[in-house]
């Protein structure tokens, strides 16, 4: 008399032909091959990356312009900055520096001044402390 087991067993071995229990009953075959994912390029990062590179941060250039074009270019610094595509310390060298307010108008000073402490966050806390302080 035999178990369930065996007489499973049994039957197992009896399809596949021979005796043995060595053989497995299935080769194996291939059902599907596996499609790599094709690595996808964000196109915007790349166009942030493009347009970061061919932004001038040349201090003589900057300091160069008119303080109403100071004042866009700093807002397309900040903006690269805040993406990360730009250095922080960069763009405080430049900023800092006293030649970046010169001849510019109170209202520009101003709008100057409250586009770097309304973005305040990318900056270390060191810098935050002198941009906020009276030297500025």
């Amino acid at each position: 008399m035999y178990t369930k087991a065996d007489a499973l067993r049994q039957k197992g071995d009896l399809m596949r032909g021979d005796g043995s229990r060595d053989e497995p009953v299935f080769q194996g075959a291939v059902m599907s091959r596996r499609v790599h994912k094709s690595v996808r390029v964000d196109q915007d990062l790349e166009r942030d990356k493009e347009q970061a590179a061919a932004f001038n941060m040349d201090k003589e250039e900057v300091y160069g312009k008119r303080p109403e074009s100071r004042l866009k270019w700093l807002l397309k610094a900040m903006t690269f900055v805040g993406k990360k595509t730009l250095k922080v310390g960069d763009l405080y060298d430049i900023v800092t520096h006293k030649r970046f307010v010169v001849g510019a108008s109170d209202k520009v000073g101003v709008q100057m001044k409250r586009l770097l402490l309304a973005n305040a966050h990318l900056f270390s806390s060191k810098q935050q402390k002198f941009m906020q302080s009276e030297e500025s």
